[in-house]
């Protein structure tokens, strides 16, 4: 273990964010700024941290976790797990690790996971000794042609409003989505609402991009909200009539279990080769479900 790194938790202040910011912008073509830094771990309803690596006054290692508390046990996701490239290969990564495990452990996760490509999967199974929970791959269907009547964009609805539907990582309370869909710094969130306005069938929020250079489309049904389970591939259908009229071409998603992805094949929607795997500590919880709401790099 490197002996010239200060491991300690990230604070609220400039300085931290201001380092947070270097490292992770040193690393990846989506750039971040002080709002995310706040917003991801001293804003969220859900006990966040950030363990740090420092060499001298410059950040050069990080791993957050969230501590979610669901009805069923207490958990941790990790996420914004980064090494400096000038101090990649130096073993810091398991020290790292260890650390903001056990203060995860401090906070009363009982099970501890992250969702990361293919290289985040080996590191984790060689460093810590993870396994690979279930595979995700988002799944991708075409926007136009329906003969749906597209969704109206509403305010963020009730959770209460909600069926009940497969435990997520995230709870979908009325806390959780007001944080994640309605002051993130990354994207812009919308919530659409399908059927009829005195009964309506059910919600999306969706978010879309455009390519900067090629001016292409991309949406994203980020979280499928029915009224009731029956209604979920009207919510989709409308969903993705709303894309058609952004000039959106084709529409993609998660689906939480196995009765979304029948719905997904039968709309017309095939898996991707794009995977991320959901790997954790110890056994994978029964029936845990990992959608677009619970990742924030993917």
């Amino acid at each position: 273990m490197p002996t010239d790194i200060d491991f300690r938790l990230a604070r609220d202040a400039h300085l931290d964010a201001a380092a947070f910011c270097t490292l992770s912008n040193s690393l990846y073509a989506r750039k971040v700024d002080e709002r995310y830094f706040r917003w991801q771990f001293f804003d969220c309803p859900h006990a966040p941290f950030l363990m740090t690596g420092w060499a001298g006054d410059r950040m050069v290692a990080a791993y957050g976790v969230h501590v979610v508390t669901a009805a069923s046990e207490t958990r941790a996701m990790s996420l914004d797990i980064m090494i400096a490239e000038d101090h990649q290969g130096r073993g810091l990564i398991a020290p790292l690790a260890t650390a903001a495990l056990e203060e995860a452990r401090r906070g009363g996760a009982t099970r501890l996971a992250v969702v990361g490509n293919a290289r985040a999967r080996d590191a984790m199974g060689r460093r810590l000794g993870w396994k690979i929970w279930s595979v995700l791959s988002d799944w991708t269907g075409p926007t136009n042609g329906l003969a749906a009547t597209p969704a109206r964009v509403v305010e963020r609805p009730a959770a209460s409003r909600f069926a009940q539907g497969p435990e997520s990582f995230y709870p979908r309370d009325d806390a959780t989505l007001a944080w994640r869909t309605g002051r993130s710094p990354r994207y812009a969130y919308t919530w659409l609402e399908a059927g009829p306005s005195e009964a309506p069938l059910g919600w999306a929020v969706v978010k879309l991009f455009r390519d900067p250079v090629s001016g292409d489309g991309f949406g994203d049904i980020v979280g499928l909200f029915p009224a009731d389970p029956s209604s979920t591939a009207a919510v989709i259908d409308t969903a993705r009539a709303w894309f058609s009229t952004q000039g959106i071409g084709s529409a993609a998603f998660y689906p939480l279990d196995s009765a979304q992805r029948e719905i997904a094949g039968r709309l017309g929607f095939t898996a991707s080769s794009r995977q991320r795997f959901l790997c954790g500590e110890g056994e994978a919880p029964p029936d845990l479900a990992v959608g677009m709401l619970d990742v924030d790099v993917y």
